[in-house]
């Protein structure tokens, strides 16, 4: 993510790490209208010390900074307090490292066959389970393994590292970290899969900047795809008397249909789905197993499904997103 949160300064906690967790914001000065221009004093994974205008800051951080940079940083409000945003600048800096990695599929296949050599470390095989059971299964995972799975492949493993929630080893990317270079072979599956994984965070970090979720998803068959909604507005209330209409587009490109962009509409008066394929002839199966599709979605009360031919490569569509500098970008077209 890219919002790091101010902690104690420098010179409270010379002498004990404890009060490095005691928040203090009331000595930062600090309007909400500045953009200041830090320096990493000491870089970290979770925690760093910057220099914000001459005074030493300690600030938790889930993008990881190295000493001496210099970063632009903005204070924000919110329900959890004073925080300080990155800047879009350095988190470019980062993109532009791991752009081309965009389109690529978490290579699970190949992890998969030395992950069960890890069990001993993991907790009766709690990520092996959860993870990849529902793919192995080649069926559809269920709602609770889509709501977990931002959680299980780690893509918040700074932030509870930062906050020390949870068991940091039950996660895909913390178990990378701490095996990964066991042995040549692992090594090379593992630090594979771990700088793709990173790659994602760093999508899901830019994303956020423009209001969006994104969510990747592993799948079988070295298909590779993401979900993408808006993000609630800072500030943002809901009246119960309006209820929110929510769009969700899931981008897939799958080895049987090619690209698929699927737009779910999720509105007071009911649920829509449009189907986007890029090939005339995925068009074509579909509208001949339209019966078949309407009948799989009939119990979450889908009232119109759409077909269409035409679409974009899910790889294309999140290098637009990646590269756009305005909001929006999610079509809630049905």
């Amino acid at each position: 993510m890219s919002l790091i949160n101010p902690m104690a300064t420098a010179s409270a906690i010379t002498n004990t790490t404890a009060q490095v967790l005691n928040r203090d914001s009331r000595n930062q000065n600090l309007r909400p209208d500045q953009v200041i221009t830090a320096t990493v004093e000491e870089g970290g994974l979770e925690r760093v010390l910057l220099n914000l205008q001459g005074k030493k800051q300690w600030v938790e951080t889930d993008i990881p900074l190295a000493t001496g940079q210099k970063i632009s940083l903005q204070p924000v409000d919110d329900s959890g307090g004073r925080q300080l945003l990155l800047q879009p600048g350095l988190l470019d800096d980062y993109l532009r490292r791991v752009i081309h990695l965009v389109g690529r599929a978490l290579p699970f296949h190949e992890f998969a066959t030395v992950l069960p050599d890890f069990a001993d470390h993991l907790p009766e095989h709690t990520l092996l389970n959860q993870l990849l059971a529902p793919l192995a299964a080649r069926e559809p995972p269920d709602a609770h393994w889509l709501a977990q799975l931002s959680t299980l492949l780690g893509l918040n493993f700074e932030k509870k590292l930062a906050h020390q929630t949870g068991r940091l080893q039950d996660n895909l990317k913390g178990v990378l970290l701490r095996h990964a270079g066991h042995t040549p072979d692992r090594h090379s599956h593992a630090a594979e899969l771990l700088q793709v994984l990173e790659a994602h965070q760093l999508f899901q970090a830019k994303l956020a900047l423009n209001g969006l979720y994104y969510l990747p998803l592993p799948l079988a068959d070295s298909g590779w795809g993401y979900i993408l909604f808006d993000l609630p507005q800072r500030g943002e209330r809901q009246d119960d008397k309006e209820p929110r209409t929510t769009t969700i587009r899931v981008c897939l490109s799958l080895s049987a249909l090619g690209p698929v962009t699927a737009i779910i509409n999720c509105a007071p008066a009911g649920v829509s789905l449009r189907l986007e394929v890029l090939n005339p002839d995925a068009l074509s199966h579909l509208q001949q197993q339209r019966h078949a599709i309407e009948q799989a979605l009939a119990p979450w009360r889908v009232q119109a499904v759409h077909l269409f031919a035409g679409t974009e490569p899910p790889e294309r569509q999140l290098l637009q997103l990646l590269t756009a500098q305005s909001k929006g970008v999610v079509n809630a077209r049905i």
